[in-house]
């Protein structure tokens, strides 16, 4: 579901004739502001006052290793409080592995320390930068349940038919099978966070109004470039993505199709906040998100956020686009692949 899973989730899911486990993953961002590994070494750290976002899966340990082989399973029931398992990508980000130690801000100057117990296939812990017991720990106030794993003699309708039932037909969700979906998790139709990172680099943040984040001045200038585009006029992105969008407008203009783009309904590419809900970092963040016709009208015409020529345009370039989502959001182009 888009936000976060209603209270007593669990229990509606379990309540489903035929279905025999059910486990809730919640999802948020933990601050790093420190790292080292096995040796006592000092590895990347944050300037003062910024801290690295990582997005933390907190979950019950014999629950989500019920769903595992028993090699992954034994070691996420026993997680210790103060241990974590890293991703294969996030431990590549980092640069650290088995008896690292990673530090996180948990408010009023205090940081917790957890080691890392292994390094598991993204696959194996949803794409999570760190898998953790004890969320809470070093997410204070972070966290909300975004997805649950589900496992019986169930079938796709009977699930649906059964949450439909308890949530209400006014509630948005889905369900995915076995095969549907590379990577079980929350907003599968996007790339991981620790993706968009081994990608595009890792930046470190800190609040600033509202929604509003501040980025590492170095970052910013390493990676945020000022172009100007066929159809979309000037603005900001990271380097890399304003040559994909700079190479899909241009064949645009090159077949003669320049009616597709509504340059006054082009509403950016890099903005350093948060999510809505402070969930999670909008990929806005990164500058490799860019908002397209949005707000038009979603008939397929000239200026349309889901006019086929721009979305086989975009989708060719290596984008996904916003309109396949759960709650869809026409006209939110983000980076997807290299071509």
């Amino acid at each position: 579901m888009s936000g976060r899973l209603p209270d007593g989730f669990g229990d509606l899911v379990a309540s489903v004739a035929g279905v025999e486990r059910v486990t809730v993953v919640s999802a948020g961002i933990g601050d790093l502001v420190a790292s080292r590994n096995p040796a006592g070494i000092p590895m990347d750290g944050p300037p003062d006052g910024f801290a690295f976002p990582l997005e933390v899966f907190a979950v019950d340990g014999d629950g989500y290793a019920s769903f595992l082989g028993p090699d992954e399973a034994g070691i996420i029931a026993s997680l210790g409080p103060h241990e974590v398992v890293l991703g294969a990508t996030s431990a590549a980000v980092r640069g650290l592995g088995v008896d690292g130690v990673l530090g996180f801000r948990t408010g009023d100057g205090a940081t917790v320390e957890v080691r890392v117990a292994a390094v598991l296939p993204d696959v194996t812990v949803g794409g999570a930068e760190v898998m953790t017991v004890a969320g809470d720990a070093i997410a204070p106030g972070r966290l909300t349940p975004r997805y649950a794993l589900v496992a019986g003699d169930v079938t796709k309708g009977v699930l649906r038919a059964g949450l439909a039932s308890g949530l209400g037909e006014d509630s948005p969700f889905q369900v995915l099978a076995e095969g549907e979906t590379p990577i079980f998790r929350h907003a599968d139709a996007v790339r991981p966070q620790s993706w968009i990172k081994l990608r595009f680099g890792e930046f470190a943040y800190r609040d600033g109004e509202g929604r509003r984040i501040e980025i590492d001045p170095a970052w910013v200038e390493d990676n945020i470039v000022e172009v100007v585009v066929p159809l979309l006029g000037r603005f900001k992105c990271h380097r890399d993505f304003a040559e994909l969008l700079d190479g899909v407008m241009r064949s645009l203009v090159e077949i003669g199709a320049t009616d597709v783009v509504d340059g006054d309904a082009f509403f950016g590419c890099w903005n350093p906040r948060w999510i809505s809900d402070r969930r999670g970092l909008s990929r806005h963040a990164w500058g490799v998100a860019a908002d397209i016709n949005l707000g038009n009208a979603t008939d397929g015409g000239p200026g349309s956020p889901v006019n086929p020529l721009l979305l086989e345009a975009m989708e060719e370039a290596g984008t996904t686009s916003g309109h396949t989502w759960v709650e869809p959001d026409a006209g939110h182009f983000e980076w997807y692949r290299d071509r």
